[in-house]
């Protein structure tokens, strides 16, 4: 005699084993999907340059859980540059159609009440495609959107 299982326990059963899958699959929390590989330019050394642009190459993180965004230099180049997203005033695609994303990064507040007054220092990023482009974006931004079906504050309509 064969034993059947209740569609209730069966629902749950599936239920759990899906869940199970999902969490093992999941990235870490508070972790965003973005490339890790990314090129960098900035204009202080493209300056100094005579042969035009140099693209740097580095690994970028996001870190939600301190709303800042992490590059560490592929090379002999020190630590890891954080940049928190509230210090990023501007964030530019010049051509949408290439993985090119300009961040202007004004002085972080402990620099003093001199650095409002200066201009922001443009920080230049270079995805491997278009994609990975609307990913970065994306990710940076993530704090300031508003979650599907919740209002933005206001009055509510009579």
């Amino acid at each position: 005699m064969t034993a059947s299982i209740s569609p209730r326990k069966e629902t749950a059963a599936t239920q759990a084993f899906w869940e199970g899958l999902l969490e093992t699959n999941a990235l870490p929390p508070n972790i965003s999907a973005i490339p890790e590989l990314l090129f960098v330019e900035e204009p202080s050394k493209a300056a100094s340059s005579s042969s035009g642009t140099i693209l740097v190459p580095v690994s970028c993180r996001i870190e939600l859980s301190s709303n800042q965004l992490t590059l560490q230099m592929l090379g002999p180049a020190g630590d890891p540059r954080s940049i928190a997203f509230e210090d990023v005033d501007c964030i530019d695609r010049p051509d949408s159609h290439t993985g090119v994303v300009d961040l202007d990064i004004r002085a972080s507040a402990g620099a003093g009440a001199a650095s409002a007054a200066t201009k922001p220092e443009r920080l230049r990023l270079v995805a491997p495609d278009e994609h990975a482009a609307s990913a970065l974006v994306a990710a940076i931004n993530l704090p300031d959107r508003v979650a599907p079906g919740c209002t933005l504050g206001g009055s509510p309509l009579p």
